[in-house]
């Protein structure tokens, strides 16, 4: 690779052998100069595949600026290593931005996601990176990444099928804490053939003390056998009112056992407020809507506010928290308008986009593919101008 390393003079990544280095040096700064095509990978390490960059002793600690580019066809076979994905393992304030994986084939046993594995402390950051492919593994399985903690998360969304056996598993994340998720979506299936497990997700499996911003999932997400599944979110543990979830929509049908909804299976505090879900729910007990159960009386129905699900397509007529409406209803603006929705610069009804239901400005796309961002990793910019 060229290049030293730093802030002002990253190594430079051309080729899969380039990105593999990456392994060796921990703590530097590294950039794409194209796209990559990790194809061989499949042949690597007597079928294993692609080391992952950092372990649960040494993390990685760098940056690594896609720049737009693709890494097309990384394989990883590991199913009974941790920490799995490019980036095994992130330390502290590791940011990973403008990355496009496709084609991946991760497997592996528990922290897993195509992008990274374990987010294992510190602050950090993941802007405008995305995956397309495979993912499985036993617990905490995500499409592009399985645990991140203290994280910034923006326009990241992931198309990946997700397949997971033990708890948490996610289209986008399988768990994350202490972060801030925005403009982020998963469009995979999510299955979880696991008996008696916890945590399923369409978008994240379980999601605690932080905020969840206009993002949506429209897989379907699969666990007939566990509890607390839900087509955005399988479990919410805010611990403080403080933290929400606003303006954020689930679409894809939902499979559980117990606790069961649309949009969130399980929640204990936080508030939910301005979304929706439309997709059919299927589950033994504590199913509903839009939420299966919340924890009372720490909840109180002023705690999901101004929330609709799809009476019609859902096949529920309950829920534990929400409004439910017909169809009809939920591809009518004024539905919407009149429990204050911001249809100016956050919502809208097209016809042809999101099947006439609402969709998010800037973020759910006509074509129904997820919107390529247009953002660079901030932080990063910022820093080498002002040096």
């Amino acid at each position: 690779m060229t290049g030293s390393g730093t802030l002002l003079d990253p190594y430079i990544i051309s080729d899969v052998n380039d990105l593999q280095a990456m392994e060796n040096d921990l703590t530097a700064y590294y950039e794409l100069a194209n796209d990559i095509d990790a194809s061989a990978t499949v042949g690597w390490n007597a079928g294993a595949g692609f080391a992952p960059v950092g372990d649960s002793v040494n993390s990685f600690t760098g940056q690594l600026d896609g720049k737009g580019h693709t890494i097309d066809g990384l394989t990883i076979n590991r199913p009974t290593t941790d920490g799995i994905g490019l980036i095994g393992y992130r330390g502290n304030n590791v940011v990973l931005a403008n990355i496009k994986m496709t084609n991946c084939s991760i497997i592996g046993q528990g922290d897993v996601g195509c992008l990274a594995g374990d987010g294992v402390s510190g602050a950090g950051e993941i802007t405008n990176c995305s995956s397309t492919g495979t993912v499985t593994g036993t617990s905490v399985v995500g499409g592009l990444i399985g645990f991140g903690g203290v994280t910034t998360m923006e326009y990241c969304w992931s198309t990946c099928t997700v397949v997971g056996t033990g708890t948490s598993t996610g289209g986008l994340a399988a768990d994350v804490s202490n972060c801030d998720v925005r403009y982020c979506s998963a469009a995979g299936n999510v299955t979880n053939t696991g008996i008696g497990v916890t945590q399923i997700g369409g978008l994240i499996g379980s999601f605690s003390h932080g905020s969840l911003l206009k993002s949506f999932a429209t897989g379907d997400v699969s666990a007939a056998n566990c509890d607390r599944v839900g087509g955005l979110v399988g479990n919410v543990n805010m611990a403080a009112e403080a933290f929400f979830i606003q303006d954020c929509y689930a679409r894809g049908a939902v499979i559980g056992n117990d606790r069961v909804a649309g949009l969130i299976g399980y929640i204990y505090r936080g508030n939910v407020d301005n979304c929706y879900s439309t997709g059919l729910v299927t589950g033994a007990t504590n199913d509903g809507g839009l939420i299966g159960y919340r924890r009372v009386p720490i909840l109180t129905p002023d705690d999901c506010t101004d929330c609709f699900w799809d009476t019609d397509t859902s096949g529920q007529a309950v829920s534990d928290g929400g409004t439910g409406k017909t169809t009809a209803q939920m591809k009518t603006a004024s539905t919407f308008t009149d429990a204050g929705w911001d249809f100016t610069t956050i919502w809208d009804i097209t016809p042809s986009c999101n099947n006439d239901y609402p969709c998010l400005l800037d973020v759910t796309p006509a074509c129904g593919v997820p919107v390529t961002p247009f953002v660079i990793n901030k932080a990063y910019a910022l820093s080498r101008e002002e040096l």
